[in-house]
C-alpha cells in the first residue's frame, strides 16, 4: 500500500484503483523480447515509434497500430518485454516494478493458463485486461475451449472479451481501448463504437445471444455503420462504470491530497470539517459533471476526533449508466 493510501483512505464499493490521474490514459502491451532493446519496458506517442523497435508483422506493432489508429487516441503506450525464461505474469510484475503507470492491459494472443493467471493478477491490482478471441465455442456457448466463459464463470469485472473473426490480427479490444483511453473516463459509453482498422463480423441471432449470455463483445453493422455491441467485463459490469468509478478514486484521492498540502493546517473544528466536505462535494461534482454519476448523492460528514486526528466521511451515490436498448409501442389508426 502507497502512503497516500495510508494518510487517505478511500472505499468505493464498486472498485478501487492504484494509478495516477494521467495514468488512466496509458496502455501497456506485453510482448516478447527483441534484440538490441535493453528495456524492460518502453515508453511510445507514436506508431512510427513503435515500427523503430518492433517490425510492422509482429503482434507488439499490431496492438500498437490498432491502439494508435482510432480517430482519437491515448498519448501514451507502454511496451514490456517477457523473456524466454519468463512466464507472463513474471513478466508483468517485473514490468510494473519499473513503470506501474498504467490503467489498461493488451497481449499478444496466449495460451489460456497465461490469460487466466494475468487476469487475476490485473483484477488484484485494480486495472483493465483487454482480449479478443476467435474461439468457435463462444459463438454456440460450448464448454471447451471457450476463454469468454470460462473467465465470467471467475466473475472478473475488470476483463473484457471481444469475440472476432479476425482477432488476432484486427485486435478490437485494442482498438476499443485505445479510443475509449483517450476520452474523459467513464464520460461515454464502450458499446456502439465505430473502430478504426477493425472488421465487422455477420453474427446469428444465436452467436450474438450466446456472446452476450457469457457478457461478452463483439463488432458488427448496426444502423448503416459498424459499431461495438454490449460493453461489458465479464462479471456484468460495464466497462464505463468501472473505468468511470475508478477515475473517480483518484480524482478524489488526488484533491483531498492537495488539500492536506496545501492549507498547512486543517482544524479539527467545524472550519476544518467544512474544508474537507467541500473538496469531496467538489470530487463528486467533478464526476457529475462527467456523467459518471447522477446529481442527486447524498454526503455525510462525522465529527473530528482530535485523539486520532481523523474525520470519517461518507457518501451516497448512484451511477448514470446510458441507455443501450430501446423499446418504443405505438398506435396508429385512420
Amino acid at each position: 500500500m502507497s502512503l497516500i493510501d495510508d494518510i487517505i483512505k478511500i472505499s468505493i464499493t464498486i472498485g478501487e484503483v492504484s494509478v495516477t490521474r494521467e495514468g488512466f490514459g496509458t496502455i501497456l502491451i506485453i510482448g516478447h523480447a527483441v534484440p538490441n532493446l535493453d528495456l524492460k519496458v518502453k515508453s511510445y506517442t507514436t506508431l512510427e515509434g513503435v515500427l523503430a523497435d518492433f517490425a510492422d508483422n509482429t503482434p507488439e506493432h499490431i496492438i500498437a497500430s490498432k491502439i494508435f489508429g482510432q480517430d482519437l487516441k491515448p498519448s501514451r503506450v507502454l511496451i514490456g518485454q517477457k523473456t524466454e525464461d519468463e512466464s507472463y505474469l513474471e513478466a508483468y510484475s517485473a514490468i510494473k516494478q519499473i513503470d506501474n503507470n498504467f490503467y489498461g492491459v493488451i497481449t499478444e494472443p496466449l495460451l489460456q493458463v497465461d490469460v487466466l493467471a494475468l487476469s487475476q493478477a490485473i483484477e488484484a491490482d485494480r486495472k483493465i485486461y483487454g482480449l479478443s478471441s476467435d474461439q468457435a465455442a463462444i459463438l454456440t456457448n460450448a464448454d471447451n475451449d471457450n476463454i469468454l466463459k470460462t473467465i465470467k464463470a471467475l466473475n472478473r469485472r475488470r476483463t473484457f472479451v471481444f469475440y472476432s473473426g479476425h482477432a488476432n490480427e484486427d485486435r478490437p479490444d485494442a482498438a476499443i481501448m485505445g479510443k475509449m483511453f483517450a476520452r474523459d473516463p467513464g464520460s461515454e459509453t464502450w458499446a456502439y463504437q465505430n473502430l478504426s482498422g477493425v472488421r465487422a463480423d455477420n453474427l446469428t441471432d444465436t452467436a450474438r445471444g450466446n456472446i452476450i449470455l457469457s457478457n461478452g463483445n463483439y463488432y458488427q453493422p448496426f444502423g448503416g455503420s459498424d459499431r461495438t455491441h454490449n460493453g461489458k467485463m465479464t462479471s456484468g459490469h460495464y466497462i464505463d462504470t468501472i473505468h468511470g468509478v475508478d477515475w473517480l478514486h483518484q480524482y478524489m484521492q488526488d484533491n483531498f491530497a492537495k488539500l492536506l498540502n496545501g492549507v498547512g493546517k486543517i482544524p479539527a473544528n467545524q472550519s476544518g470539517s467544512d474544508l474537507v466536505e467541500n473538496s469531496l462535494r467538489a470530487s463528486l461534482q467533478e464526476a457529475v459533471n462527467r456523467n459518471i454519476i447522477d446529481s442527486t448523492y447524498k454526503v455525510t460528514v462525522g465529527i473530528p476526533n482530535k485523539t486520532t486526528r481523523t474525520l470519517a466521511l461518507a457518501f451516497e451515490a448512484t451511477t448514470t449508466g446510458a441507455i443501450h436498448n430501446l423499446t418504443i409501442k405505438g398506435t396508429i389508426t385512420e
